[in-house]
């Protein structure tokens, strides 16, 4: 699982290092984000945010992006943006990802956030394994079911890798389409292994979550809004349509 530190994190560690004989598990430490403190559901417009949405995204996209309104209490905004046509290997595109982390505990107090839960939207028909890749192994669909996403006929999936060396390493996937208006829309999360976007294992990747399963799913899924955040330009005034 590929991790990433932030600031805070290393700052952490540093301190660490330089007290050794008071560190303990990272487990009997209270996590370095207080409850709705550095938690964030709906991210802000960049800029002049610091992270968020970037500004252009719908103008890249050529639609108003969708983001979820509800996340597990332990989930949190994570990154987001439109991939363009040179940034991905298949289609469709240009496509919205959007991530959302949760902050794995790690030795010497300290925590990683990686992404749990990951939300693809794009204008042509976005299929199951589209942009899901799990290096060295192969993805096949194991099962289907008919679901309703706010009124909208969607499909409840999973998937399934094979060619693992051993079972942790196995992914499985699982995973909600639909179509919202004109935007094809996909969630999807892991309880087991992990995927990237790119098939050589680079970029983006989403890794497997004990907090996941199809109702946090379904219900991060039907919290989906189309995001406001950037309907205003960074003075304060309305963007053009």
């Amino acid at each position: 699982m590929r991790l990433r530190f932030r600031p805070i994190l290393i700052l952490a560690l540093l301190l660490c290092s330089v007290a050794a004989a008071g560190c303990v598990k990272a487990s009997e430490l209270p996590s370095p984000c207080p409850p709705m403190g550095c938690r964030m559901v709906i991210p802000p417009c960049q800029p002049p945010a610091y992270m968020g949405i970037p500004r252009d995204t719908a103008a890249q996209l050529g639609f108003r992006p969708y983001v979820a309104t509800w996340l597990p209490e332990e989930v949190t905004w994570y990154t987001g943006g439109a991939y363009s046509s040179l940034s991905l290997p298949s289609q469709p595109r240009p496509m919205m990802h959007v991530e959302y982390s949760y902050n794995f505990p790690r030795p010497y107090n300290s925590w990683a956030p990686h992404a749990v839960i990951a939300v693809d939207e794009t204008t042509q028909a976005l299929g199951y394994t589209t942009n899901i890749y799990v290096p060295g192994q192969s993805l096949a669909v194991t099962s289907t079911s008919k679901v309703d996403i706010n009124a909208q006929a969607a499909t409840l999936f999973e998937l399934r890798s094979s060619g693992a060396t051993s079972a942790p390493d196995v992914a499985h996937v699982i995973g909600v389409a639909w179509q919202a208006g004109k935007v094809w829309m996909r969630v999807t999360a892991l309880t087991s292994g992990h995927y990237f976007l790119l098939p050589n294992g680079d970029g983006e990747d989403v890794a497997a979550w004990d907090g996941i399963n199809t109702d946090v799913l379904l219900r991060v899924a039907r919290s989906a809004q189309a995001y406001t955040g950037c309907d205003t330009n960074a003075t304060g005034d309305p963007a053009p349509n």
